[in-house]
């Protein structure tokens, strides 16, 4: 149904006479078919609204599938690489196992050649074992021999009276160790007193008062340390400058030391300051203080010689006449 168009009025709108000043025809026949009318587009409009919230409900459960179509190929293609990995796994396993197939296959080769090699050994033992059976009677020989053997070298160990190799080497330690002390430490205890007493021979009178530290250091006894105090110090008259107090306890600890050395070793031990009258000084049987020469008559001996079970292992220094000059 239409509605005609009509002319504007000059003096305003166009009013179309048929209808009322809101828009709606005055006739009743048209009221009603307008009623109609609007009832039919209101109806349009609600069908249209359901429409519109159908096709929204629609598209959000399309949105909702494509969003779960998508989830589903990450997923896809998340399984697809795990695939690929776990593929390239049993790849690597399989490769590993054939690998593995061959290195058993040789075991089992080796192990078969070792068997065979074990039956040989063991019929070149069996052949061995009837050997030894054979000997038997002289290996109780052998053994009868063995322990007479033993007896007697236990008999001449008992015996014996010289060193052997090892209980030389213990003792020239030892005797190197009273070296040192004699020939070095004991002159310089000597200072304090020879530069109180300004001898007119020097050496000589040093050379005698190491002599008689020398039998404080060699002597049995328990009065090693005293007697050298007692030399040092002229029986207290002087007094030792602290070095020398020093250098004497460690003199007294060392020689201490080797005393107890020596009587561990279970040997006889000898020191010896004896030797014949009118010995000439010799190079190759004595050590020759300072200042003496040698081939020169020996006035007396300075440190003793060392001897263990009868060996000589330090040879006695000693000091000359010097009768040069005179």
């Amino acid at each position: 149904m239409g509605y005609e168009t009509l002319p504007r009025s000059p003096d305003g709108p166009a009013r179309n006479p048929g209808r009322h000043a809101e828009g709606r025809p005055a006739d009743p026949g048209a009221e009603a078919e307008w009623q109609v009318l609007r009832q039919e587009v209101d109806k349009l409009a609600r069908d249209l609204a359901a429409d519109v919230r159908r096709l929204e409900r629609q598209v959000d459960e399309l949105g909702a599938r494509v969003a779960a179509v998508e989830q589903g190929a990450a997923r896809h293609a998340a399984v697809a690489s795990r695939a690929d990995w776990a593929y390239g796994l049993a790849r690597d396993a399989a490769n590993r196992a054939d690998d593995i197939s061959r290195r058993v296959e040789n075991v089992v080769a080796r192990t078969d050649g070792l068997h065979t090699r074990v039956e040989a050994q063991e019929s070149d033992l069996s052949g061995v074992r009837d050997t030894l059976a054979a000997l038997v009677p002289l290996q109780e020989t052998v053994h009868r021999l063995a322990e007479t053997v033993d007896l007697v070298r236990e008999r001449r160990v008992r015996e014996r009276d010289d060193l052997t190799r090892d209980d030389f080497l213990v003792h020239f330690g030892f005797g190197a160790r009273m070296k040192a002390l004699l020939t070095q430490r004991l002159p310089e205890l000597t200072e304090t007193r020879v530069d109180d007493e300004k001898p007119t021979d020097v050496l000589r009178r040093e050379a005698e008062l190491v002599r008689e530290m020398s039998r404080a250091l060699t002597e049995p006894g328990d009065r090693m340390e005293s007697w050298l105090t007692a030399v040092a110090t002229d029986h207290g008259r002087l007094r030792l400058p602290p070095r020398q107090e020093q250098l004497l306890a460690r003199v007294c600890a060392e020689a201490d030391d080797v005393r107890r050395g020596l009587a561990g070793t279970g040997h006889r031990v000898r020191f010896d300051f004896d030797l014949p009258f009118g010995t000439v000084a010799d190079p190759e049987e004595h050590e020759i203080w300072t200042a003496c020469a040698p081939g020169e008559e020996v006035d007396f001996v300075v440190t003793p010689a060392y001897y263990a079970q009868g060996r000589k292992i330090l040879p006695p220094s000693v000091f000359t006449r010097r009768e040069r000059g005179e």
